[in-house]
């Protein structure tokens, strides 16, 4: 148990939940509405939520170098993912991906963020989990 309770209010964005949960190492985080308690929100929750993100309906056609970066930059701008560890290659709109995720969870928020990306029309996973890794990933 802990004294002080870190906690999100309700009209939190999804990408600052996101942040609280990896930076205080939590699985849970309650949401408060006026100082009361509404709701909580798990890491589960919050990998639901972004798969169900609906895909935009004109699909976005990139070359393979510019999708390569556009994925390589989206990496490097979580906070929860060492990117050194991910490969990517992509082939007409085909993400395949090898390399470690640490966790279950982790796992499914990668490919979630590559599924989410422009251009992309379908992913081969080829990732390994291997639990924690160095560099405090």
């Amino acid at each position: 148990m802990s004294r002080y309770v870190i906690s999100v209010r309700d009209d939190a964005d999804l990408r600052d939940v996101a942040d609280i949960l990896d930076s205080h190492r939590i699985k849970r985080v309650p949401v408060l509405h006026d100082g009361r308690l509404v709701g909580i929100i798990s890491r589960r929750d919050l990998v639901r939520a972004l798969s169900q993100v609906q895909a935009s309906s004109n699909p976005v056609k990139l070359d393979n170098a510019a999708l390569h970066k556009s994925l390589r930059d989206r990496f490097k701008s979580q906070s929860w993912l060492n990117d050194a560890y991910i490969n990517v290659a992509v082939n007409d709109g085909v993400v395949e991906l090898w390399g470690l995720v640490v966790s279950a969870d982790q796992h499914r928020a990668l490919r979630t963020l590559v599924e989410e990306t422009p251009g992309v029309r379908r992913v081969e996973d080829r990732l390994t989990m291997a639990g924690p890794l160095r560099g405090g990933v």
